[in-house]
């Protein structure tokens, strides 16, 4: 890169579309700055204790994809990098803290850089979005008061345990984040344990009166039947005691992002999230006050806002009993809050206990902190893994989304180039169930011959023979399982990365930096008429490796 040539810089984009020198420097800066990011938040989170408002604020978070706040210190970062490189450049951001950032900074290190701000397109008022959040917790707690009945848990016995879980739709038919495990609890008739849901909100409310309706028969416990009105007025109005978080903090290395963490406090995003977490915390409070016995809590852990109230609430006013927390899904370094840190374990935010589904991951979760506890438990939503499959291969390409939208377009637009090269290919897009494919406003038009199906992803890669996926999903993970040739499109600096951790055989899958690059990879594994023998020992030393399989001993956590 030459020195005079002008360089522009459009933040605003997904970092795989930044020039190509920039791109690896941000890349390099996002590996590199996960633990002392995640020291730091820690650092600035010294002053409040175990107060459950600063602990559902967006910055602590560690979410890339709830908060900004580490996306901003990689730019910086990348920016410290580049000053000495790049002479000429232009740099388009969509934050006016940063934009005010980077011009300080420029004008004291006497710099040229040219920064544009890009206003952003606010789609709804952020007092309509608080509105809207506490009308839906309103109606849920009111219907579930006075339409549904109220499970009494009994105070004569000390084995009870509270299981936390999400109720949507699919919940009508069966549990959905534990699979298979509300069955095996009816069968062996076991009455003390109980799922404990939480409530996405739904624009039909109808939705929401179906699924109260389908649990109601079942062995759930509502939350809202151990709430207060006072909870939930609480809860609901917690965007008017955020103010006593708008302070200056502890600088980043040289960079004062005070202004960018008020922003973030402050923000509505996530604000149903925030009230979840408040009655999490409450609903533990008000059992503890009337001396319900509990045995043990099990958290569907993913460290998100909702997880720290849960855990929080039950480690303070439970203290002697196992708090676990089910991570029922595969390591993904891209949600960098996933791995548990030391200022969260010290400040009673996360379970005492973590399970993961397979022996790979277990180190792994000690990154942030060495001296956190892990065991192994069963790979509950990943049974189908061992099920021996000797079907021919009927679908060439695979493209499997992850459904965070950002991401899913970008696989899209890559997948969408092998159409115009090779039309004989064909491809099969799985969508993610959470993002269906008339949602993500692809702007290409997606080639007729490729064929969109919502068929369960196990089905499907029992019958791929090349799977291609990025990003947080477990897609990659399973396709691997299932003895698919996995091509990974590089779009996240932390797609190289999972498969690193993991010391996943290279001959097992293939790294590309770009659309053109699939292509031809795609085209190369075609031609050689790659199709694997699935009768070869069923890849069963590797699942288990990967994957927990269910037994008696491992069920156990969960009574």
């Amino acid at each position: 890169m030459k020195l005079d040539e002008r360089i522009l810089w459009d933040t605003t984009e997904y970092p795989v579309e930044y020039p190509e020198k920039i791109k690896k420097i941000y890349f390099k800066v996002s590996l590199l700055n996960r633990k002392p990011f995640t020291k730091w938040i820690g650092n600035i989170s010294k002053n409040f204790g175990n107060d459950i408002d600063w602990w559902i604020t967006l910055p602590l978070t560690r979410d890339p994809y709830v908060s900004n706040l580490f996306h901003i210190v990689c730019i910086l970062k990348t920016l410290e990098q580049l000053k000495n490189q790049v002479k000429n450049i232009l740099i388009k951001v969509n934050s006016k803290s940063l934009f005010d950032i980077i011009r300080n900074w420029s004008e004291e290190n006497n710099l040229s850089v040219d920064i544009e701000y890009i206003k952003k397109n606010k789609k709804s008022n952020g007092y309509f979005i608080v509105l809207k959040v506490i009308i839906f917790h309103f109606f849920v707690f009111f219907f579930l008061k006075f339409f549904s009945k109220k499970i009494i848990i009994n105070k004569s016995t000390n084995k009870n345990v509270l299981i936390d879980t999400f109720a949507t739709k699919e919940s009508i038919q069966n549990e959905r984040l534990y699979k298979g495990l509300d069955k095996f609890l009816k069968k062996k008739r076991i009455n003390h344990v109980f799922f404990v849901p939480t409530f996405i909100i739904e624009r039909n409310l109808l939705n929401i009166i179906k699924i109260i309706k389908a649990l109601n028969h079942r062995n759930y416990l509502f939350k809202e039947h151990y709430l207060r009105y006072r909870d939930i007025f609480f809860a609901s109005f917690y965007f008017l005691r955020t103010k006593k978080f708008v302070k200056k903090y502890d600088f980043y290395y040289k960079w004062d992002l005070s202004k960018i963490i008020c922003e973030e406090i402050t923000s509505s995003k996530n604000y149903s999230s925030k009230v979840n977490a408040i009655l999490n915390y409450r609903f533990a409070k008000n059992l503890s006050n009337k001396k319900i016995p509990i045995k043990k809590t099990i958290n569907w852990f993913e460290n998100q806002i909702v997880d720290k109230g849960w855990n929080l609430g039950f480690r303070k006013y439970f203290g002697g009993i196992k708090t676990y927390g089910y991570q029922g899904f595969l390591n993904y370094p891209h949600y960098m809050h996933s791995t548990p840190s030391k200022y969260e374990h010290e400040a009673k935010v996360i379970p005492s206990e973590i399970i993961v589904i397979g022996k790979a991951y277990k180190s792994l979760k000690k990154e942030f902190f060495s001296k956190l506890k892990v065991t192994v438990g069963p790979a509950l939503n990943y049974s189908d893994i061992f099920k021996i499959n000797l079907k021919t291969n009927k679908i060439n390409v695979l493209a499997i989304l992850t459904g965070i939208k950002s991401l899913d377009l970008k696989l899209l637009e890559w997948i969408c180039i092998i159409d115009k090269i090779n039309k004989n290919i064909k491809v099969t897009i799985k969508p993610h169930p959470i993002l269906p494919l008339n949602k993500i406003n692809f702007i290409g038009n997606l080639p007729k011959k490729f064929i969109i199906s919502n068929e369960k992803l196990s089905i499907l890669l029992e019958k791929t023979s090349i799977a291609v996926c990025s990003g947080p999903t477990s897609a990659t993970i399973e396709s691997l399982a299932y003895n698919c040739f996995l091509l990974v499109p590089v779009i996240d600096a932390f797609d190289e990365f999972s498969l690193k951790i993991l010391n996943i055989p290279k001959k097992k899958y293939s790294l590309v930096y770009n659309k053109f690059e699939l292509m031809k990879r795609i085209e190369k594994l075609i031609r050689k008429k790659y199709v694997f023998n699935r009768k070869k020992k069923n890849n069963l030393k590797f699942k288990k490796f990967l994957f927990e399989k269910i037994n008696d001993k491992n069920l156990k956590y969960y009574y």
